[in-house]
């Protein structure tokens, strides 16, 4: 039996702010109420890699939902959030072994294992991670937490992951920028049913 060990890091941590505002303009001089006018625009970006499995066996991590720009990551963009307020989003990732050509997806059981990694505490599946400071305030702190949901597991020979990422905005505006978080994927002792 071939043991193979690979470890793969999905970082979350590209928590960042992100969204297009624009102030609208006044457009009439009348009574009130005035009118207002403006415009606004959301760029778009597509990046990719195309990788062979050819004579190798492969650990494949992949965004789904909320990919980072370069496909290596998940990017939560809460964007402008109200002080006060809050925001949760949700990132999804898939995780495979492939070989051969034909990149045939190899079987996996329990060799699979996935764990959230926040700074450097190892968050338990289905709990909020500790909060992280993101902006100190004057009596509440703008914090974050994620989790990897109890519904994270293997479907198949895929493991399907889901991560929230929790933003509780303090009483002190300002911008943030997280990378202190990880997902982190490890294959161990994974028979080779198929050859490369």
């Amino acid at each position: 039996m071939k043991k193979l060990l690979l470890g793969a890091l999905l970082i979350v941590g590209a928590t960042s702010f992100g969204a297009v505002s624009s102030e609208l303009k006044t457009t009439d001089t009348g009574p009130d109420p005035k009118k207002y006018s403006g415009s606004g625009s959301l760029g778009l970006v597509s990046r990719g890699e195309v990788v062979s499995a050819a004579n190798k066996v492969m650990l494949i991590i992949t965004p789904t939902v909320s990919a980072g720009a370069d496909g290596t990551s998940l990017a939560f963009e809460h964007g402008q959030i109200l002080v006060g307020d809050s925001s949760e989003l949700t990132g999804k990732f898939e995780a495979k072994v492939v070989t051969g050509a034909n990149n045939e997806i190899l079987p996996i059981t329990n060799e699979l294992a996935v764990q959230l990694i926040v700074g450097t505490d190892n968050v338990k599946q289905g709990e909020y991670s500790n909060t992280v400071e993101l902006i100190k305030g004057t009596s509440t702190d703008t914090t974050l937490a994620y989790q990897l949901t109890n519904d994270s597991g293997l479907q198949g020979n895929i493991y399907r992951g889901t991560i929230l990422s929790k933003v509780m905005a303090g009483d002190k505006a300002g911008t943030f920028l997280d990378r202190g978080s990880k997902i982190e994927v490890t294959v161990t002792d994974l028979p080779a049913t198929a050859k490369p």
